[in-house]
C-alpha cells in the first residue's frame, strides 16, 4: 500500500462520524456523489430554514419562483440576526442554493396546440388570388383575432425539489377577459380593442371616465 493511499484511508477513518453525519443530512444521493468536500454552505442555519420553507410550500402544491427564494432569506435573516452584509443574495447565491438542494424548474401544466398546416397552406393560395383579383392594397386588408387574458392565473412553472417527479399545483383560476384585436396589414389603422368581461360594471371601473377599449359583458341576454 502506498504512503498516499494509506494517508487517505487514515483520514477517512478519522472523519468517519463526520462523513456519516454529512451523508445522513444530504438531500439526495446524486448530489452527495457529486460533492468533492464536506464544506458546508455559509450561514448554514439560514440555508436550512430556507430549504424547510421551500419544502413546506411545495408540499402544499404552491408555486415557487427564483425571486421568491431570493426574497425569503432576507426576512429569515432578520429573524436569525444575520446582518445584510454577511450574505449577498445574488444570482450566484441562488444558483448555488438550488444546486445544493437539487432544485430545478418543472412545468406545472403544459399543453401545446398545433395549427393545421395543410389548411393554412391551402388558404394562403386562395387568399393571394382574392387579393390579386380585387387589386387590394395592404391598407384595405384587415385581420381580426381574439385572445384570452387569464388575469388571475398563476405561473405555469415552479422550482421543485429533487424528490419531485412532477410538479403538482392548484387548479388554474379561469377568470379571464376576452379581447378582440383588429388592424390592417399596413399597420396605419388599428381598431379600438373590444373587451368582454364577466361583469357589466366592474368595481375597478369606478370613477373611470375614459377607457382605451370598448367594453361589454358576457352576462348580457
Amino acid at each position: 500500500m502506498s504512503l498516499i493511499l494509506a494517508n487517505q484511508l487514515f483520514m477517512t477513518l478519522k472523519n468517519k462520524d463526520e462523513l456519516m453525519k454529512f451523508a445522513s443530512q444530504s438531500v439526495t444521493t446524486e448530489k452527495l456523489a457529486s460533492r468533492q468536500t464536506l464544506k458546508k454552505p455559509k450561514l448554514e442555519q439560514l440555508d436550512s430554514v430556507l430549504f424547510k420553507w421551500f419544502s413546506v410550500v411545495r408540499s402544499e402544491g404552491k408555486l415557487v419562483t427564483g425571486p421568491m427564494i431570493v426574497e425569503k432569506p432576507k426576512k429569515f435573516g432578520q429573524d436569525l440576526g444575520v446582518a445584510e452584509s454577511e450574505c449577498i443574495y445574488s444570482d450566484g447565491w441562488l444558483r448555488n442554493f438550488k444546486f445544493r438542494h437539487e432544485i430545478r424548474r418543472l412545468d406545472v401544466t403544459g399543453e401545446t396546440l398545433s395549427a393545421n398546416q395543410n389548411s393554412a397552406e391551402k388558404y394562403k393560395d386562395k387568399f393571394e388570388k382574392i387579393v390579386a383579383d380585387n387589386n387590394l392594397t395592404s391598407e384595405q386588408i384587415y385581420n381580426a383575432d381574439k385572445t384570452g387574458v387569464l388575469w388571475r392565473c398563476l405561473p405555469t412553472s415552479t422550482l421543485a425539489g429533487g424528490g419531485e417527479k412532477a410538479a403538482k399545483g392548484f387548479k388554474k383560476n379561469k377568470d379571464r377577459l376576452t379581447v378582440l384585436l383588429c388592424a390592417n396589414a399596413s399597420g396605419n389603422h388599428r381598431v379600438t380593442p373590444f373587451v368582454i368581461g364577466k361583469f357589466a360594471k366592474p368595481r375597478a371601473f369606478k370613477n373611470v371616465t375614459h377607457l382605451p377599449v370598448q367594453y361589454d359583458t358576457q352576462m348580457r341576454g
